[in-house]
C-alpha cells in the first residue's frame, strides 16, 4: 500500500486495507541507520560511511518535501528523525562527502522538522498524550541545544525542557515506571 507523496500530511488518512501498516513505513524513515553508518565513518575513517549516509539523507528529503506525505504526519517520527539528523551534523560534519552545501541543507531539514514540531506541539497533547509529547519535547529540545544558532532556538529550548519537565512528574509514577505501564514504553521515554 501507497500513503499519498504529494498531498500535505494532515490530508492523508492512515485508514489502509488490512495487512498495510504505516509503521512499517515509519521505523524506516526514523533514519536509526544514521548512528551506525556515523559510528563506523568515526572509527574507520572511511568516506563510504559517510557517501552512503549523505545517498540515504538526499534521496530521502528528495522523496519527502517538508510537510507532504505521510512521514511528515507524526510528530513523533519527526522528533525522532531529527534526533537521528542531529547526530548526523555531528558524525558527518568533517566527511568530505558531506560538503558545506550538503550540511546547510540538513540543516535546513533540521529546522523545517523543528518548525513543525512546535507548530503541532498542541495535537500531540490533545491527541496522543503520554510518550509521544515526550518524543516531541526530546526532538524539540535536542535540535535547540544541539543548533543554538538557529533563531527559533531559544525559544524550542525554553518550550521543550519545560514540557519535558512537566511531563516528567505526569508520567512517572512514585515508584519509577512509566504511566502507561508498558515496559518498552518506559524504556522509550527513559531513552528520550
Amino acid at each position: 500500500f501507497r500513503w499519498p507523496a504529494s498531498a500535505h500530511w494532515s490530508r492523508i488518512s492512515l485508514m489502509s486495507p488490512p495487512g498495510a501498516d504505516v509503521r512499517r513505513v515509519w521505523e524506516r524513515n526514523r533514519h536509526r541507520d544514521l548512528f551506525v553508518l556515523g559510528r563506523a565513518y568515526w572509527a574507520t575513517g572511511d568516506d563510504r560511511y559517510a557517501r552512503a549516509a549523505l545517498k540515504r539523507l538526499v534521496s530521502w528529503g528528495d522523496a519527502n518535501p517538508p510537510e507532504q506525505g505521510i512521514n511528515w504526519w507524526s510528530n513523533l517520527e519527526v522528533a525522532i528523525r531529527v534526533i537521528a539528523w542531529v547526530w548526523a551534523l555531528h558524525f558527518f560534519r568533517d566527511a568530505p562527502a558531506f560538503s558545506a552545501a550538503r550540511l546547510w541543507e540538513l540543516v535546513r531539514l533540521c529546522w523545517v522538522s523543528g518548525r513543525h514540531l512546535e507548530n503541532d506541539l498542541a495535537h500531540s497533547f490533545q491527541t496522543m498524550p503520554g510518550n509521544h509529547v515526550v518524543g516531541d519535547a526530546a526532538g524539540l529540545a535536542v535540535l535547540a541545544l544541539a543548533l543554538p544558532e538557529l533563531a527559533d532556538a531559544p525559544r524550542w529550548q525554553q518550550r521543550a525542557l519545560s514540557m519535558l519537565e512537566r511531563e516528567a512528574v505526569a508520567q512517572v509514577t512514585a515508584d519509577g515506571t512509566h504511566c502507561e505501564e508498558s515496559p518498552a514504553y518506559h524504556a522509550f521515554v527513559w531513552e528520550l
